[in-house]
């Protein structure tokens, strides 16, 4: 019994890392970033905002299609920096009418290694159902790592649209894979109310 269910997680590994590629494999790396280099090159000059979008763009697509290492992995502070990316290019295309308090403090410690897109997850739902439009309550986003600990902590006001839905949308897919590669390493606490939702997921390194 012990083996099969050995054999049972191993292959769930394998299925898991699959799908994390086949996420990254979607669309030709070097045609995508071969047409934004090229349209890139095109704006600099005319639009330089819309050029700076573009090579944000560029850098969030390379991230996206780097290979994983051989367990799946990739570097703690690539996938930050890649959060980082998104909340930036969401700044400019709301040109400046987004109120955002972003800190991070992982330090520079290449050793740690995460599973891909999971602290991106709860940022862009943050992003697609929060309310960024308030100088007074703005959205907060906070990555830190206390006693070996990765601590991310999200906070938001809901839009009008999202008071009455939920953050759902992918968090289901986010709750599987923190069961299958954190499965005692890790808590998902959220807090969903009628104007506000707060998210906090802790995983063990």
């Amino acid at each position: 019994m012990l083996k099969i269910e050995k054999e049972r997680n191993k292959e769930r590994e394998r299925n898991l890392r699959l799908e994390n590629d086949l996420l990254r494999a979607q669309l030709n790396p070097h045609l995508v970033n071969n047409v934004l280099g090229l349209v890139h090159e095109h704006l600099i000059e005319k639009s330089p905002k819309d050029a700076q979008i573009l090579e944000i763009l560029a850098d969030i697509t390379t991230d996206a299609f780097m290979k994983s290492k051989l367990d799946g992995t990739v570097p703690l502070l690539s996938e930050v920096g890649t959060v980082k990316s998104y909340l930036q290019l969401h700044k400019l295309i709301k040109e400046g009418n987004c109120y955002l308090d972003f800190t991070s403090n992982v330090g520079e410690l290449e050793a740690h290694k995460i599973y891909p897109f999971l602290l991106l997850e709860p940022v862009l739902n943050l992003l697609k159902y929060g309310d960024l439009s308030d100088k007074q309550q703005p959205a907060r986003i906070e990555i830190v790592i206390y006693n070996g600990i990765l601590v991310l902590k999200t906070w938001n006001k809901k839009a009008g649209q999202s008071a009455r839905s939920t953050h759902h949308f992918g968090m289901d897919n986010l709750k599987s894979r923190l069961n299958a590669y954190y499965i005692s390493k890790h808590d998902l606490h959220v807090i969903d109310n009628q104007s506000s939702y707060s998210l906090t997921l802790e995983i063990e390194l």
